[in-house]
């Protein structure tokens, strides 16, 4: 059993670790509080003899971040990506995109210092933050990040 993407603090792991019915625990660094947060939680199911698998589903950084995650954590599982699947203009808001080996189905690990990547602020002008954009995750096409705008109502 997988358990754990939409904690956003690490005593909610610990919870999870108490109950011994879980095997694969998914913290989301960007909603636990990053890299060392998560981190926390690599090396408390490890001494539980768990795995972790990243969930992350938010872009360019955010796999950036689970990467160098893969790179430290000797409990690292799989990584959840779908930054293929983004508006392609996303790959143009970072200096650097993993590739995928498609016969290893494995991700690079970036090689420069922080996380390995530098920002565009030019591209990220272009397409500021939406707060209406809005994912249905039950909706068909889901996984290919077909989303639609919120409508809500004005009086």
């Amino acid at each position: 059993m997988a358990s754990g993407e939409d904690f956003a603090t690490v005593g909610q792991f610990l919870t999870l670790l108490e109950g011994k019915s879980v095997s694969i625990y998914q913290p989301e660094p960007m909603s636990l509080g990053g890299i060392l947060p998560t981190l926390t939680v690599a090396e408390m199911v490890a001494a539980d003899g768990g795995w972790i698998a990243p969930h992350q589903s938010g872009g360019p950084v955010a796999t950036a971040v689970c990467l160098q995650l893969a790179a430290i954590s000797h409990n690292y599982l799989i990584q959840e990506y779908f930054d293929l699947f983004n508006d392609p203009w996303t790959r143009d808001l970072v200096t650097w995109t993993p590739r995928l080996d498609a016969a290893t189905g494995q991700l690079e690990v970036p090689t420069t210092p922080g996380l390995g990547i530098d920002l565009n602020l030019e591209v990220i002008a272009e397409h500021p933050y939406d707060a209406g954009a809005f994912l249905n995750i039950y909706g068909e096409g889901w996984e290919r990040r077909l989303g639609a705008k919120r409508t809500t109502g004005t009086n």
